[in-house]
């Protein structure tokens, strides 16, 4: 049990013959505000005085944040705060001096300037303006006046703060100030005790009111059955009677409209009904269906609760809520619906903190604090639960579930009917749509919006909840085993590994994944699923073997003739798929084939550009290390300088298959910052040996705004353009780089161009300019073009070429601000970076 902040245990107060109070018992939570209310000489006063420290009980205790009180203190205990009706001000001292009289922190100089700023964030705490602070107290309006009381009790943050009637004396316009200060409060997480005659106030703002009649608690009113009569009924001891009338006229009118509305309209009717009737907020009506066998909830078997109806379910709860499982072994055992439906008996949980179960946890994280459930019983069956949900712990009256019971057999009723209803249409809804399925199939199918429409009819026709088409991962090796099961006859079966095409209705087809089928072609046969009938059909055409399954609601059995209804609609879609499966596998073999052909031309080359420096820089060390040999320094120095050469162009390599592989698998690292581009163009050309034939010409403007790029990269990517145009160009060939602005509807872009007057790129490149592995003339692995789109890529920008006898240019844009934080392939790294997921090589 959680402890609260006020724990008020077996009170008794006696003043001479008269018992004042005789055994009251509450606690008040954190967070929680309680009201108190109670007719004239009911002991609201010497029960405060109690809470207070001011007055020692006759018997039982007071605890305040743990502390156990003796009544002998003339000052409230540390942790609690109590703002009097009299409200305890010094009329002739100023706002500051009363908030702080008696709280005073620090030394003398500069105290009144604190204070000030203290007094400020007090009243803005509480969300109203602060009164003039240097005014006497007595020239304040009662409003006012309570204002600065209730401020004064926030300078040390209670546990608990006491209100004795702090509308007491006020006009309208006061009562309306307290109000927004105790919603304010309520901000301040404190837990609050408000005792108060104005029953108005105390429906808006409080979590639950206790009543107090001769001496003792005779009531704890939750927030959903707060109401000024109920308050008034309860202080006087006339609520049955006002409850009762109330109850009845409900009751009466849920029947009438019972007999008259359509059946989609019963269960929130059901439950509007009973929120009106109980003035609960928040309620949920659940049907069950079984999950195993064929008897009721409650017998052994597991069922699946299915939300039906609800009000006022926030998207947590309403999440949490929409389908849970309960009972049996394998069900939810320990939760409160679970505790329902297989006692066939009220549950009441006053504060799900202390229930020890998953649902009460997630209850909890969506808000709510107490719950209680009925079920809804017809005959011997558990036909669901109607259920309610409070924001606030507390239980709920004797009174309250049977008036519950009452509407939840009338939900019964209503399942029931609607039951018998939805059989009926069902079954001629069938026989329509069974001549939809035969039409449609009937027809050309290729297309996967026909197939679609064709698989949804057949599953409406079979009255299945799922409609799953599905085929083996290797045609030719179950079709090999199909022509093995059908030599060894009809009833031979086999496991198949199953792939999910096509899934209509619930699910998404998991079920129907990896089961084992019959391998003799236009055999039926029936599975369990869970405790759902699963029924399969294959069918088989000259290269390939389908399935085609369907599942049913828990509960629920295929009708007859579903079986051969399944295996016509399976052959009716096999043309349709085989045709489809034609052409994915000659695309397929295309594909692969062009693949294994570009691997193997990259490896070799990859092979020969790894080792022709590793040779070269074994033979220069080998040659420096002979120890009969003194070469000179110049030599030497030409051995060392080749080495180094080498080295360079090794990591050169190394460097581009890291960066390849980064973009192949989508990690590919941006550090983005705001650049300017002619930095990174004149670093990238000089990055460029050339001779001063073959200058790079660098055009670009002096008003080019910066963009938001990794430095870096970009100037990776243009040494690798620069680099391309220069190996592959006659030499002398002008080669230029230039940038300049492009605005878009959309976001402005920087476009930097590479130019050259060379020949153009071969034919196969052109084809393919940005695939890994291919290039021109020359050395080199190909992939500085594959590099550079992925750099452009994963800045969010893009790559142009364009080639010809006259020349190659290749236009890189670029986002000016970058690419954008909804971009879906940009996540956040543990270390700050930014990783794009792009397939720019692929």
């Amino acid at each position: 049990m959680s402890r609260g902040v006020l724990e008020v245990r077996n009170v008794h107060r006696r003043f001479a013959t008269v018992d004042v109070l005789r055994g009251v018992d509450f606690v008040v939570h954190p967070d929680e505000l309680i009201a108190l209310v109670g007719e004239n000489g009911a002991g609201k006063t010497t029960l405060v005085r109690c809470i207070a420290g001011a007055l020692a009980p006759d018997h039982g205790s007071v605890v305040v944040d743990g502390r156990a009180l003796n009544g002998t203190g003339s000052a409230p205990p540390p942790g609690l705060e109590v703002v009097w009706q009299d409200l305890a001000l010094c009329d002739n001292l100023d706002v500051i001096d009363n908030l702080f009289l008696g709280r005073e922190e620090g030394s003398l100089l500069g105290r009144r300037e604190d204070e000030q700023v203290r007094a400020r964030q007090l009243f803005d705490r509480l969300g109203v303006a602060m009164p003039a602070p240097d005014r006497p107290v007595a020239t304040f309006s009662g409003g006012q006046r309570q204002t600065i009381a209730l401020a004064r009790t926030l300078v040390r943050p209670p546990a608990l703060l006491v209100l004795d009637e702090p509308t007491g004396a006020l006009d309208s316009a006061g009562v309306h100030a307290v109000r927004s200060l105790l919603k304010g409060m309520r901000a301040q997480r404190t837990a609050i005790l408000l005792i108060s005659h104005d029953l108005e106030l105390v429906c808006e703002v409080a979590d639950r009111v206790l009543v107090l009649r001769d001496g003792v608690i005779s009531h704890d009113v939750r927030r959903p059955d707060l109401t000024p009569d109920l308050l008034r009924g309860c202080m006087s001891g006339l609520e049955a009677d006002v409850l009762a009338r109330q109850q009845l006229h409900g009751l009466r009118s849920l029947v009438d409209q019972l007999a008259d509305v359509e059946p989609t309209d019963v269960l929130p009717l059901v439950v509007s009904a009973v929120g009106v009737a109980l003035e609960q907020p928040r309620l949920a009506l659940h049907l069950h269906r079984p999950r195993s066998g064929d008897g009721p909830v409650g017998e052994g078997h597991t069922a699946l609760l299915r939300l039906g109806a609800a009000i006022g379910l926030s998207g947590p709860l309403r999440g949490h809520l929409d389908r849970l499982e309960v009972g049996g072994a394998s069900g939810r055992p320990g939760t409160p619906l679970a505790e329902c439906t297989s006692t066939r008996r009220p549950v009441v949980v006053p504060d799900l903190r202390d229930h020890d179960s998953p649902d009460a946890a997630a209850l909890v994280a969506a808000g709510i604090r107490s719950m209680w459930a009925v079920p809804l019983v017809a005959g011997h069956e558990v036909l669901g639960t109607l259920s309610g949900y409070g924001t606030a712990a507390g239980g709920v009256t004797d009174e309250a579930l049977e008036l519950a019971s009452l509407y939840a057999a009338q939900a019964a009723a209503a399942v029931e009917r609607d039951r018998f209803l939805a059989t009926v249409t069902r079954r001629n809804r069938t026989l329509e749509t069974l001549r939809q399925v035969l039409e449609t199939l009937a027809g050309p199918v290729g297309e996967d919006a026909g197939l679609v429409i064709a698989l949804e009819a057949l599953r409406v026709g079979l009255g299945a909840e799922g409609l799953a088409l599905s085929g083996p991962d290797d045609a030719d090796a179950r079709e090999a085993s199909a022509q093995e099961a059908s030599a060894r006859g009809p009833d031979a079966h086999e496991p198949g590994e199953q792939v999910v095409g096509h899934v209509v209705g619930e699910g998404d087809g998991g079920w129907a994944r990896r089961t084992d089928v019959p391998l003799a072609p236009d055999a039926v046969v029936t599975r369990q699923d869970d405790g759902r009938a699963v029924l399969i059909a294959v069918v088989a055409g000259p290269e390939r073997r389908h399935v085609l399954a369907a599942r049913w609601a828990a509960g629920e059995a295929p009708r007859d003739g579903a079986a051969e209804l399944l295996v016509d609609g399976a052959h009716s879609v096999l043309l349709a798929l085989e045709r489809r499966a034609h052409e994915a596998a000659r695309q397929e073999a295309t594909a692969l084939r062009r693949s294994n052909e570009l691997q193997r031309t990259f490896l070799s080359r990859l092979s020969h550009e790894l080792r022709t420096p590793l040779t070269a820089i074994h033979g220069y060390a080998d040659t420096l290390r002979q120890p009969d040999v003194a070469w000179d320094h110049s030599s030497t120095r030409r051995f060392l300088d080749t080495i180094a050469h080498e080295s360079d162009r090794l990591g050169d390599l190394v460097t581009d298959l890291l960066d390849a592989s980064a973009i192949e698998a989508g990690v590919l690292r941006l550090q983005l910052h705001w650049c300017e581009l002619k930095p990174i163009i004149e670093a990238a050309v000089a990055c460029v040996p050339t001779t001063p034939a073959e200058a790079i010409a660098v055009e670009v403007p002096d008003d080019l705004p910066p963009i938001v790029a990794d430095h870096g990269r970009i100037e990776q990517a243009l040494v690798n353009l620069l680099g391309n145009a220069v190996r592959h160009t006659p030499h002398g060939t002008p080669i230029r780089v230039g940038a300049r602005m492009v605005r878009r509807p959309d976001s402005d872009v920087v476009e930097i161009v590479v130019a050259d007057r060379g020949p153009g790129l071969p034919d196969h490149v052109a084809e393919s300019p940005f695939v890994a592995g291919i290039r021109g003339r020359g050395d080199g692995a190909g992939l500085g073009m594959s590099i550079t789109r992925g750099i452009v890529v994963a800045h969010g920008g893009t790559v142009g070429v364009s080639t010809g006898p006259g020349g190659t240019t290749i236009t890189l844009g670029l986002p000016v601000e970058g690419p954008t934080e909804e971009d879906p392939g940009w996540d956040l790294d543990d270390r700050g970076g930014r990783s794009h997921h792009t397939e720019a090589t692929r």
